[in-house]
């Protein structure tokens, strides 16, 4: 639907065809930018300004989006000094696929990562000040990339469209209700470089129980995937100099002596100039 922004009033509407769910309204480039969402695949579309202008003045002039191919490099392109990631996402969860690939700037030499029944959230990238105690401290690896990881057992399906979820409200799943359960391994990942090498570090590994409800052709899930696309951030939050990961994840947890679900949220702080060299330790 078109709706004037001087007025607020509904101006047109325009019909999707094949689409059960549209999200990730944008615009760019003179075009409006979408994902479309059915019981098949995940797509995005785009239409153009100028055709929508058309339909405004002619109410049964016809409007077919086109399908893309890829997102643009800079929607899944992250950057830090002469190494850029990128991560592409595929499929429909829980039958969902993730690539990663991390290469020089400039340059074809790359790494690759791939991920099944896996879906990755947005990236940060995080950048230490290369003094020399941290140059020693980190042996080069000032700067580098984190991620977070939902993947679904193979075996643990509930439905192919468990990644479109739809939000619910934060409520209790009782012993009466029908619900499917998903068991999702949630990864905090570092990826840190020097000039000469790559670490990958795990940072956490979480488990959360997913609980999903029947609903016509789709399942209605909590925690919700789309929800947890920008669960990550690094930043100082004490004002001292140093970085801090925060992380957001939530899940449902069983009451004590009750066969109830209660949905819980937590927020978990990782100082990562003093756990990084830890980390390295374990590796």
């Amino acid at each position: 639907m078109l709706i004037c922004g001087k007025s607020g009033k509904a101006i047109s509407n325009v019909i999707i065809n094949n689409c059960d769910e549209i999200s990730d309204l944008t615009s760019k480039n003179s075009q409006l930018l979408f994902t479309c969402i059915n019981d098949r695949s995940i797509t995005t579309m785009k239409i153009a300004f100028a055709l929508m202008k058309k339909r405004y003045n002619n109410a049964s002039l016809p409007i077919l989006p086109i399908k893309t191919q890829n997102p643009p490099d800079d929607e899944n392109t992250y950057t830090v000094e002469n190494r850029k990631l990128t991560v592409n996402n595929g499929g429909v969860c829980p039958d969902c696929h993730a690539t990663v690939d991390l290469a020089e700037v400039n340059a074809k030499k790359k790494k690759t990562w791939q991920f099944n029944n896996a879906y990755i959230m947005n990236p940060k990238v995080f950048h230490f000040q290369a003094t020399q105690s941290n140059l020693d401290l980190f042996k080069g690896h000032i700067n580098g990339f984190i991620l977070k990881i939902w993947q679904w057992p193979a075996t643990n399906v509930a439905s192919k469209r468990n990644s479109n979820y739809k939000s619910v409200k934060r409520s209790i799943f009782s012993k009466n209700t029908t619900y499917v359960p998903n068991v999702i391994s949630e990864r905090v990942v570092l990826i840190t470089f020097n000039s000469t090498n790559v670490h990958v570090i795990n940072a956490s590994l979480t488990e959360i129980n997913q609980l999903c409800l029947p609903s016509d052709k789709e399942y209605v899930c909590q925690p919700d995937l789309r929800s947890q696309e920008n669960s990550i951030l690094v930043g100082d939050l004490d004002q001292d100099g140093s970085q801090e990961l925060i992380s957001y994840s939530s899940g449902f947890v069983k009451k004590e002596d009750s066969e109830e679900w209660s949905l819980v949220s937590n927020i978990k702080v990782i100082r990562l100039e003093a756990e990084l060299p830890k980390l390295y330790e374990e590796k």
